[in-house]
């Protein structure tokens, strides 16, 4: 995928994007940045790194193997950022399921930054 534009939309290649954080080799620096990478994780299957990312005090809610299935179920081709401060992220997500409909994820997620690095806490969901 290192030629592909990223799936958050950026423009810029996944590699020179995304992956940079995905993979390890920089921590996002920015909410905002968080929320982009972990949006390309879904669309790249990186369930380790959503779940890596969500704060510790509620890593307990999910799972890795829920986040697979949810993973496996959709296909995520269009992310619109509806607002951005510095711990909070409004976002629409768009994917299909495997039925093939459209549906979009509206949700306004708050991330903590704890320990030089932010975590993906938990977020209100739109219709």
């Amino acid at each position: 995928m290192e030629n592909k534009n990223c799936p958050c939309g950026s423009g810029f290649s996944y590699y020179d994007c995304c992956d940079r954080f995905i993979s390890g080799d920089l921590l996002p620096e920015t909410a905002l940045e968080l929320m982009k990478s972990r949006y390309s994780a879904y669309a790249t299957k990186t369930v380790n790194y959503i779940f890596d990312t969500t704060h510790p005090s509620v890593q307990h809610l999910t799972s890795v193997e829920n986040i697979q299935d949810w993973a496996d179920e959709t296909t995520w081709f269009k992310l619109e950022i509806v607002a951005s401060k510095e711990n909070i992220v409004e976002f629409k997500a768009t994917y299909k399921d495997l039925k093939g409909n459209e549906n979009v994820h509206h949700e306004r997620s708050n991330f903590h930054f704890e320990n030089n690095k932010w975590y993906y806490v938990d977020g209100n969901y739109y219709d």
